[in-house]
């Protein structure tokens, strides 16, 4: 993870959000602005926004799996 001046984020950055594995597909319904943030994220990294979103989701579970 990237180092932080002050404290310690509750969710990764944009960067450590691009990188693959495994997936199953699901659908969901999220709010517009959320959409268009994550896409904005992915279009300045060059990759899919989905793929920031999965990666969101997975650093979340990975934080939290044996609390």
């Amino acid at each position: 993870m990237a180092q932080q001046s002050q404290s310690t984020p509750i969710l990764p950055s944009p960067e450590e959000l691009a990188t693959r594995e495994e997936t199953v597909k699901v659908t969901i319904s999220l709010s517009k602005s959320s959409v268009d943030f994550f896409k904005q994220i992915a279009k300045n990294h060059k990759t899919p926004y989905q793929k920031i979103i999965r990666r969101l989701l997975d650093e979340y579970v990975r934080r939290h799996v044996g609390s």
